[in-house]
């Protein structure tokens, strides 16, 4: 079950994706605490802008398919990365 104070945590939400990167926990862990996550979510604001500057439907399908698809694995990263750090003492 989620906890209250977990979102407090929400800013660093884009962290996750670098749990898929070679090495990824160490990545994510490091990520958390030298602010890599303001680079995730530059990533899905341009992934954003594209989506709403399609032009064609193709291009718009297929930018929405990675920004879902990114999100998606953001989300599985994200609880890694929790697992990861809940192990550090």
């Amino acid at each position: 079950m989620l906890h209250p104070a977990s979102l407090l945590s929400a800013p660093l939400f884009p962290v996750g994706l670098l749990i898929w990167l070679p090495n990824g926990e160490d990545k994510a862990v490091t990520g958390l605490m030298i602010g890599a996550w303001m680079i995730g979510w530059l990533f899905y604001l341009i992934l954003t802008i594209f989506v709403f500057a399609a032009k064609r439907m193709s291009v718009f399908i297929i930018v929405y398919v990675i920004f879902c698809l990114s999100l998606i694995l953001n989300i599985v990263g994200c609880e890694k990365t929790m697992e990861a750090v809940s192990q550090i003492h």
